[in-house]
């Protein structure tokens, strides 16, 4: 069976939607102005985050996650379950939802809304585990929000975050004897995502490298030792030391 048709129309239609610029959107919509003219000149939730406030990154955040979510359930597994039967849907299922899920985030990186200009995917990216492997992607979001809490750096809790997801999934099969529908193909699509993730913060790994990423201090709620080494600057100050480190 040639379904070459079918498959065009969700690269296509995902890509488009991936390519929705949400931050831009929101920015120019509610506030007057592009988002990438501010902050890190990024167009995703986190610099909506540090430039329009909590509330709207959120809403962008989920915005972006809700187009890949919407691109692999809605257009893959609907459109194409329609189009060619529910018996080679099913057999082919994983393949076509990775398909729908990594032109989305492509199309979140190169927006065609923007000259193929983007953000960097995390978003988009944790749509497509959301919906495809809704369990193992628990624990990602657990590592991701781990670094965030005690570190304050989105970048580092997405960087981590996406390494740790081919290896949940490998150690879940290979250790507990997990069931995966096509599994090679799941671990190939995670160990993918993993590198653009890696790919897209490589400014932020020099910037982490080096001590100058901007990270945000509110977000640090989780501060293990951090008391104990304040008690002991203070210590120092009543001893005369009149010297601040503000790194």
């Amino acid at each position: 069976m040639n379904f070459i048709t079918e498959y065009l129309i969700i690269i296509v239609s995902c890509f488009l939607i991936g390519s929705i610029p949400f931050g831009v959107i929101v920015s120019k919509l509610f506030f007057g102005f592009d988002i990438r003219d501010k902050g890190s000149g990024n167009i995703g939730s986190t610099n909506v985050f540090r430039v329009l406030g909590k509330k709207w990154g959120i809403v962008v955040q989920i915005l972006d996650i809700a187009k890949a979510f919407f691109a692999v359930v809605l257009l893959a597994d609907v459109f194409m379950k329609s189009q060619v039967g529910e018996t080679y849907f099913y057999d082919n299922q994983l393949i076509i939802e990775l398909i729908a899920g990594i032109s989305a985030v492509l199309g979140h990186i190169f927006s065609v809304f923007l000259k193929f200009k983007g953000g960097k995917g995390v978003s988009s990216i944790a749509g497509i585990l959301f919906a495809i492997a809704p369990f193992d992607f628990s624990f990602t979001m657990l590592c991701f929000f781990l670094l965030i809490f005690t570190t304050g750096y989105v970048s580092l809790g997405a960087i981590l975050g996406g390494i740790s997801f081919p290896i949940v999934i490998y150690v879940r099969k290979n250790f507990f004897d997990a069931q995966y529908n096509n599994y090679e193909a799941l671990l190939i699509l995670a160990c993918f995502l993993s590198s653009v993730i890696i790919l897209t913060h490589i400014s932020n790994i020099k910037r982490l490298l080096k001590g100058e990423e901007n990270g945000f201090e509110s977000l640090k709620i989780l501060r293990f030792g951090r008391k104990k080494q304040n008690n002991d600057e203070n210590s120092e100050s009543d001893e005369g030391n009149d010297n601040t480190d503000s790194k």
